[in-house]
């Protein structure tokens, strides 16, 4: 059996996306989420 990668390792290879791309690509209005640095954000509950 090969060995599996450990969850550091698989996150480690991962490749983040800013979070302004994320959100523009799910239509997300300005309003609607505040980022917090590069690579997350909260998002509105009431919208």
């Amino acid at each position: 059996m090969a060995n599996q990668a450990t969850d550091l390792e698989i996150a480690q290879q991962a490749k983040l996306k800013h979070i302004q791309d994320i959100a523009e690509s799910l239509g997300l209005q300005e309003d609607e989420w505040e980022p917090y640095g590069r690579y997350k954000a909260k998002l509105s509950l009431t919208h």
